[in-house]
């Protein structure tokens, strides 16, 4: 054999090893892609798995949350409506209580008169007992 046929088939086994070589390398590469897409998949249905209860807790809490809402809504209600009327009794005894200070008033001038009258009539008296004294 001649040394260029030689040489080419050295060529060609070592082309056919590195091609060998090659080959497992990109049945490697495929197995790798295979198995991380795999993973992915199953990354992918944990993710969703996640989110769908991420949005359950969510929807639980808002609707929770709607509902503290409306109750305290009703209970801002209801502290209204006690507020009017309690601000309607303080009205009422307001009123009430400036009623009572005019009649206690009227009351104590009617005494104040009265005890002006009484000194009067007392006065009055005793100017008759001194004139009936002195006849």
């Amino acid at each position: 054999m001649d040394s260029k046929t030689k040489t080419t088939i050295e060529g060609v086994k070592e082309l056919g090893s590195e091609l060998g070589a090659w080959e497992v390398r990109v049945i490697s590469l495929k197995n790798e892609a295979e198995n991380l897409r795999k993973l992915n998949d199953i990354k992918k249905k944990e993710i969703e798995s996640s989110l769908a209860l991420a949005q359950q807790e969510y929807d639980k809490k808002r609707n929770i949350t709607k509902a503290e809402e409306a109750a305290i809504l009703e209970e801002k209600t209801k502290l209204e409506a006690q507020r009017a009327e309690i601000q309607g009794l303080v009205m009422a005894l307001k009123k009430e209580r400036n009623e009572f200070e005019r009649e206690k008033q009227k009351i104590l001038d009617t005494q104040a008169d009265t005890a002006r009258l009484r000194e009067k009539a007392n006065y009055f008296l005793r100017l008759v007992k001194d004139e009936a004294t002195k006849l």
